[in-house]
């Protein structure tokens, strides 16, 4: 049986188009939140994108039938440049179709609670995955001029859409977004957290693809105030380390947050 990768919830391939999830303990409400998202979502399609379906919800594990297609950073390598932004957009009409789902199954965290308690944490948190105390220092005043990030229309998110949770295929017309698995981070909050993410984790700082991104997601409003809005989102994400994008998005010539949001959000 295929095992997929080193993840938080061990996820297997017992069978062409089936997962298995397996949820440990003190993971059961990774189990509750992807049943509740999935439930949500169920015969919806997110652009061209499918979701997992259930077919078993047992205590510990769930049972899905999987979309077709094979995780997007298995086949990143292989893209040409025009390739590459032609799956950026669709992950941002993907993106779109799921903001725009009802989201009424989904257990409601309130986003400012969220944010209050990522903020808790963070300077902490960052220093010990190595970040530079230049940086550090300016984590808490940069956030505090956010407004909580404050959001007036909370949506449905997935938080994680990236290589290894949207899945690809290559046909007639060329590379498209055919899937999106692993809801078990879904929750409710401002779009723009979803779409920080994926721009940072797929689009790395490259101009195009975060354009193209933007495009699919009908971005009108592309200035600084974004850049620094997608940036606090970042921070706040609980998969985020400010050392390791640092080494692999770049330092910008100046050491401030704005010259930070610039570089990693090129518009």
């Amino acid at each position: 049986m295929e095992k997929r990768s080193d993840l938080p919830v061990p996820s297997y391939y017992p069978d062409y188009g089936i997962m298995l999830k397996l949820f440990p303990r003190g993971c059961e409400d990774r189990r509750e939140t992807e049943i509740a998202a999935l439930e949500t979502l169920a015969g919806s399609s997110l652009f061209v994108a499918d979701c997992p379906e259930i077919e078993e919800a047992g205590p510990r594990h769930l049972v899905l039938r999987c979309p077709r297609g094979q995780e997007l950073g298995e086949h990143w390598s292989e893209m040409t440049g025009e390739e590459r932004e032609d799956i950026a957009h669709h992950l941002g009409l993907t993106l779109a179709g799921l903001h725009e789902s009802r989201h009424g199954k989904l257990p409601a965290t309130p986003w400012a609670d969220f944010v209050a308690r990522q903020r808790a944490g963070l300077v902490q948190r960052q220093r010990s995955l190595g970040a530079p105390p230049q940086w550090l220092r300016q984590l808490t005043p940069f956030l505090d001029e956010m407004d909580q990030l404050a959001s007036d229309e909370l949506v449905l998110l997935h938080t994680r859409l990236t290589f290894s949770t949207a899945l690809t295929r290559h046909g007639a017309g060329g590379w498209t977004v055919t899937g999106v698995q692993d809801f078990e981070h879904a929750m409710l909050g401002p779009r723009e957290f979803d779409i920080a993410w994926t721009l940072l984790s797929v689009a790395k700082g490259k101009r195009p693809l975060v354009r193209r991104i933007l495009d699919g997601l009908d971005v009108q409003r592309r200035d600084l105030e974004l850049q620094r809005r997608l940036l606090g989102m970042v921070l706040v994400h609980p998969a985020f380390d400010l050392a390791k994008c640092l080494r692999r998005l770049g330092v910008p010539r100046l050491l401030t947050m704005n010259d930070l949001a610039r570089r990693w959000f090129p518009l």
